[in-house]
Parts: structure tokens; sequence; C-alpha cells
């Protein structure tokens, strides 16, 4: 899985979204900067998918990013205050 995960921004959407996924499910807090990329991703599925990952693998670090996307007043709101819980 880590090396699916360093080659992950070569994927389609729909796949990067299934390993950050399953690095969250892990919980492989080594994986964290893979998730930050993602949470930075224009692609709004990938960007989800990284704000959630960010939950399980992020630590202090993250909190200002998951902040700016709950006061946002988007669809990434929700997913960040769950993250932000998770921590």
């Amino acid at each position: 899985l880590q090396t699916l995960a360093a080659s992950s921004d070569k994927l389609p959407a729909a796949s990067q979204v299934l390993v950050l996924n399953a690095l969250a499910a892990r919980g492989d807090r080594s994986q964290l900067p893979v998730a930050l990329a993602a949470a930075k991703n224009a692609d709004a599925r990938i960007k989800q998918a990284g704000i959630q990952a960010l939950g399980r693998l992020g630590d202090a670090s993250v909190v200002e990013l998951l902040l700016e996307n709950l006061y946002a007043a988007s669809a990434l709101s929700g997913p960040a205050a769950d993250s932000l819980v998770q921590l």
C-alpha cells in the first residue's frame, strides 16, 4: 500500500480516493504527507478524501488546514469538523 500511495498522484481520482481511504483505515501516520497533499488537491473528491484521512493520520500540524476548510462554508466543512474531532 505504501508503494501505491507514493505514486497515487498518477492514479485516476477514484483510485486516489480508494488509496486514501485505505491509508486512513490502516492509521499509518507515516503516510501523513500523502493525505496532506490530497487535502490540497484541486479535485474536490481527492481533497475531501485527504481531509477525511487527516483525521486518522494527522497531528497538530494539520489543525490550521482543517480549520480553514471548516470555516470555508463549503461541502468540506463537515469532513473537516469530523477530522478535527478524530485528532
